[in-house]
């Protein structure tokens, strides 16, 4: 380490070099503040190094589906959407129609709270995606993926335009409002009926999020969460994304971590057993680690 003078000011921070670290002081406001910057980027990358040195994500479960524990969805090929993305038996969810869908229920926590995981509907399944919203009255669905992102359909649209009515089967969506809350969340009301029943649904709609990647601000994630939260009168909501194992895992990890105050890695453990693959890459592993911390301290 160097240390030098910069007038007749010694002030001390870091800056990031390579591999090392070098002490230099200063004086000037602005070059204090870029050197307070580089030491949160130089503590970061070290966080990151140890991450991606110490295999721990790598040596988790179910990294992808075990056929072998999902013969419901081998033998429903043409309703899943990714062929390597299937629902474990074990917690597969199983509508009363006797219908399949690639959906699995997960544990956020000990005491009840619970995630049904679903992937996006496809446009053969959106009637058997709202017979499982109304079979489990649940009063939130969270989505966060984009309809089409980077040419690639990513979901099916299985709700209408503001004051718009759609129909699926028996199932009518009456989309009572909209609201834009920012550049990439929407939150709307719905009304879902059938001739058994009727239910006012809240749709929140965040496609900020890349797929395998990170966002770059957490408050948008922390934002979701709030709003999440605050609109659910159950333990029970629906989480989607496209294949329902990325950023719908990050969601998962991050509520049970929060609920149990179980460590990412371990949280991650858990619900990998419940639906195989969730949380697919380091970055997303990074984000939710980031994120836990931040709401912790």
């Amino acid at each position: 380490m160097v240390l030098s003078s910069h007038r007749n000011v010694c002030i001390l921070c870091y800056t990031f070099e390579g591999l090392h670290e070098k002490k230099i002081v200063a004086s000037d406001p602005i070059f204090l503040l870029k050197y307070k910057i580089e030491i949160f980027l130089y503590r970061q990358y070290k966080e990151d190094m140890a991450l991606w040195s110490s295999g721990e994500f790598e040596a988790l479960p179910f990294k992808e589906a075990d056929v072998s524990l999902c013969t419901t969805g081998s033998m429903n090929m043409d309703k899943n959407r990714y062929g390597n993305i299937l629902p474990p038996d074990s917690t597969r969810i199983i509508l009363d129609n006797g219908k399949y869908i690639n959906a699995n229920m997960i544990d956020l926590d000990e005491r009840g709270s619970q995630m049904i995981a679903c992937q996006g509907p496809l446009d053969y399944t959106i009637e058997d995606f709202w017979s499982m919203i109304l079979q489990h009255h649940t009063n939130v669905i969270l989505m966060v993926t984009p309809l089409v992102e980077k040419g690639n359909v990513k979901c099916a649209k299985y709700w209408p335009e503001p004051r718009k009515i759609s129909q699926y089967g028996r199932i009518k969506i009456l989309n009572l409002y909209s609201n834009q809350v920012s550049t990439s969340l929407i939150v709307s009301r719905l009304l879902i009926s059938s001739p058994l029943t009727k239910r006012l649904v809240y749709h929140i709609y965040y496609y900020g999020m890349p797929d395998f990647g990170a966002v770059k601000d957490l408050d948008e994630i922390y934002l979701v969460l709030c709003i999440l939260i605050s609109l659910s009168t159950s333990k029970l909501f629906v989480c989607h994304c496209s294949a329902d194992v990325g950023r719908t895992g990050v969601i998962a990890a991050i509520l049970r971590c929060l609920r149990t105050e179980e460590p990412p890695i371990k949280a991650i453990s858990v619900i990998r057993k419940q639906r195989h693959g969730m949380v697919q890459t380091k970055l997303q592993f990074r984000m939710i680690r980031s994120l836990v911390n931040q709401v912790s301290d």
